[in-house]
């Protein structure tokens, strides 16, 4: 009997598994140093753990939710949260590009199909109440979605385990008003909804 030689070819992954590993790869580029302080602890894999497990518990709680979360589900949720919380412009809690540069920066492409990906994990994270985005409309000329514009919630900044006091101060800093009265807004606020 003759040795058949294995082929050289990668084998295509397995139903579910993933090509690439989602993984946001943290530019070095400007930014103001609230923001830059908090992606350096976030990006670390203790920060990252901290964000698994504050997601697994928002799961475990979520009414659309049927199956316990997978794991590169989880992967791919984490990284695209640290995109957009680079992106992020704290006047407006709203990203300053759209998805496909987000998926991008967040390592969600495999194989030209990045947009479905961080498009998925985009509605996750609406399902969660971590964001407010619209639903993609279907652009029949160019055979795609549109990209959707995305703006978080209070509680994207809890799932990352930053304290809203400090966010609230940050805006208020960006918009040159009284801190105090950014804050004084956000406990009428949560007085309100209580």
């Amino acid at each position: 009997m003759t040795e058949q030689k294995r082929s050289s070819k990668a084998r295509p992954s397995p139903a579910g598994v993933p090509n690439q590993n989602p993984c946001y790869n943290v530019a070095s580029r400007k930014r103001r140093r609230f923001l830059s302080r908090w992606i350096r602890v976030l990006t670390t894999p203790a920060g990252r753990l901290k964000i698994h497990r504050e997601l697994r518990r928002r799961i475990r709680n979520c009414r659309f939710w049927v199956n316990d979360p997978n794991k590169y589900g989880l992967e791919s949720l984490c990284e695209l949260m640290l995109a957009i919380l680079d992106d992020l412009d704290f006047r407006t809690w709203q990203t300053r590009h759209n998805l496909a540069i987000l998926a991008e920066r967040a390592g969600l492409m495999t194989s030209g199909k990045f947009i479905s990906l961080a498009s998925r994990g985009c509605d996750r994270l609406y399902w969660l109440d971590l964001i407010i985005t619209d639903k993609a409309k279907f652009n029949p000329y160019d055979a795609k979605c549109a990209c959707k514009q995305i703006e978080v919630t209070e509680s994207f900044f809890a799932a990352l385990g930053m304290p809203l006091k400090l966010v609230y101060r940050e805006r208020a800093r960006l918009l040159n008003e009284d801190p105090n009265e950014v804050i004084l807004t956000l406990h009428l606020r949560t007085a309100f909804v209580s």
